[in-house]
C-alpha cells in the first residue's frame, strides 16, 4: 500500500489541475450542428473561439471532440477543421478518423481560412 501512495498523490494532483485547466477555459458549449451540408469545426477553446473564428464555424474543442462525434451528423459528411496552428485540428482529424468519418479536410489555422476561401466572422 505504501508504494501505491506516491501514485495516488499524482493521479489526484493530475485530476485537480486537469480541473483547473477547464474552468480557465470555460465550460464547453453544448454544439449545434448544421443538419446538412459541410461543417466548419473549430476544434479551440471556447475562450480563443469567442475571441475570433470563421464565420459559420461551430466551437468544439479538441477534448471533446470524440464524445460528441455522434453529433456531427453523417460519417461521409464533408468536415473541415482547424485551430490556431493546425496542430490540435490535424489530431482531430484523427480521432474522427478513427471513429469511421470520411470525409475530412484540415484547413490549418484559424488564420489560413481567409486564404482558403473562408472568411472570418
Amino acid at each position: 500500500m505504501d508504494s501505491l501512495m506516491p501514485v495516488l498523490a499524482f493521479v489526484g494532483v493530475f485530476v485537480v489541475l486537469m480541473g483547473l485547466r477547464a474552468l480557465r477555459s470555460g465550460p464547453v458549449a453544448p454544439i449545434e450542428v448544421p443538419p446538412d451540408g459541410k461543417l466548419l469545426l473549430d476544434v479551440r477553446s471556447p475562450t480563443e473561439f469567442r475571441s475570433g473564428h470563421l464565420k459559420g464555424a461551430v466551437n468544439l474543442p479538441l477534448g471533446a471532440v470524440a464524445a460528441q462525434a455522434e453529433r456531427l451528423g453523417a460519417k461521409d459528411r464533408e468536415i473541415v477543421l482547424y485551430c490556431r496552428s493546425g496542430n490540435r485540428s490535424g489530431m482531430a482529424l484523427q480521432q474522427l478518423r478513427r471513429l469511421g468519418f470520411t470525409n475530412l479536410k484540415n484547413l490549418g489555422g484559424v488564420h489560413d481560412g481567409p486564404r482558403q476561401g473562408y472568411p472570418l466572422a
